[in-house]
C-alpha cells in the first residue's frame, strides 16, 4: 500500500502472514525454553522522498 503524504513524500506499508505445517517447541527435560506457534506475522513501514 502506498500513501502520498505530500507531492514529494510517500509512505509504503506491507504485511505478511505465513502459516506453517506445525509449531516448534524447544525443551530441555521438563522445562520449555521456546514455544513457537505455527503462524508468523510480519509488518513493514517505510517512507521516502521522490524527486
Amino acid at each position: 500500500m502506498k500513501v502520498r503524504v505530500t507531492e514529494s513524500f510517500a509512505l509504503h506499508a506491507a504485511a505478511d502472514v505465513l502459516g506453517l505445517s506445525s509449531g516448534v517447541k524447544v525443551a530441555v527435560g521438563p522445562r520449555v525454553l521456546s514455544d513457537q506457534p505455527p503462524v508468523m506475522l510480519g509488518v513493514q513501514i517505510g517512507g521516502g522522498w521522490e524527486f
